[in-house]
């Protein structure tokens, strides 16, 4: 485990380089690595790890004072934040990396499925997320020989600092961590939506999500079926009128409310959404806005960071999601 990784730093050169989905990953480290010899970029990067010792140890000074401390403040009284340092042959964080001095040394020991739990740091190429994910399973699946091999997912929960404009990304890996489990034979998902914490990448209770971890776990690995290991998960909707209907999967104990209905929005054929009002009628969700008469889409919490309202009778949220969300572009689907 190593926090801050994307997801290029979990495979082998030889993938990053068989489709096109790698290739930025690579061509961001070439750029960084042109002109200089290793002995270089090592020094470089110890000089790196040296400032950011020191600015962390005074960022966490600001956040002891005010915990919502906007960055721009804390820009102003640190200095510079030079994470995650300069992309060389000493760097964690390069592509491949962490395949080849951290995965590899445990190949191919024995073992019944993996719990992945990554992502914040692809936020940037959110729109290749998914499909660099299903390589790495296949690829893992390949090295520990097991082509069966469980993986269960953890969809990001929400997040988001004090200045970050909402930009979509975390919505849009979320979309595509769904869309692997939905793609990928042998996978779960563990939905956490409701366990991010406003300016904190990283959130303090891990239990909800070791919980849910662990309901995903017997029923896909050790066999316990009747578990209820999900919340609500979108399946499809219906327009009738001014009324968009959304039926989930999982929902059949029932789903309920915890506080005041929000986060779901519905767009007319212009493609403009507008907040809707939101009735459960049980296992779905009606959902009308008098700015769309003849709504066409509809979507839920398709933020970085919101309200989290809508759950299972389980205690498990419903995942977000929109309609209008295209296939995954995979060039093979794992078995």
């Amino acid at each position: 485990n190593y926090g801050g990784s994307s997801v290029s730093c979990w495979l082998p050169e030889s993938d990053l380089q068989a489709h096109a989905a790698g290739h930025p990953y690579l061509q961001d480290y070439a750029d960084a690595a042109a002109g200089k010899t290793d002995a270089e970029m090592i020094a470089e990067y110890d000089e790196y790890v040296a400032y950011h010792t020191a600015w962390e140890s005074r960022m966490q000074k600001c956040y002891q004072e005010d915990s919502n401390m906007p960055w721009d403040e804390i820009i102003r009284r640190c200095g510079e934040n030079r994470y995650p340092g300069p992309l060389g042959i000493k760097s964690p964080y390069r592509p491949a990396g962490m395949y080849h001095t951290m995965l590899q040394r445990v190949v191919p020991y024995t073992i019944r499925g993996f719990f992945y739990y990554q992502g914040e740091n692809d936020e940037i190429r959110p729109d290749t997320y998914g499909t660099l994910l299903t390589m790495l399973i296949a690829r893992w699946r390949q090295d520990f020989e097991d082509a069966r091999l469980p993986f269960i997912l953890v969809q990001l929960p929400m997040h988001t600092y004090a200045d970050t404009p909402e930009n979509g990304a975390w919505s849009r890996l979320r979309e595509a961590q769904m869309q692997v489990y939905q793609t990928v034979k042998h996978t779960g998902i563990a939905v956490i939506l409701d366990c991010g914490e406003y300016c904190n990448i990283h959130p303090v209770d891990k239990h909800p999500v070791g919980h849910r971890l662990a309901l995903q776990a017997r029923q896909l690995v050790y066999g316990e079926r009747e578990l209820e290991a999900f919340g609500p998960i979108f399946r499809s909707f219906v327009v009738e009128g001014s009324t968009l209907t959304v039926f989930f999967s999982h929902a059949a104990q029932g789903m309920e409310w915890h506080g005041e209905p929000c986060g779901f929005q519905i767009a007319g054929a212009d493609g403009v959404y507008h907040d809707a009002r939101a009735v459960l009628d049980g296992d779905t969700v009606r959902l009308t806005a008098a700015e769309v008469p003849a709504p066409a889409a509809a979507r839920y919490n398709w933020v970085n960071y919101g309200a989290v309202t809508l759950f299972g009778k389980n205690g498990i949220p419903a995942a977000p999601f929109r309609t209008e969300a295209s296939p995954l572009p995979l060039t093979a689907v794992c078995e």
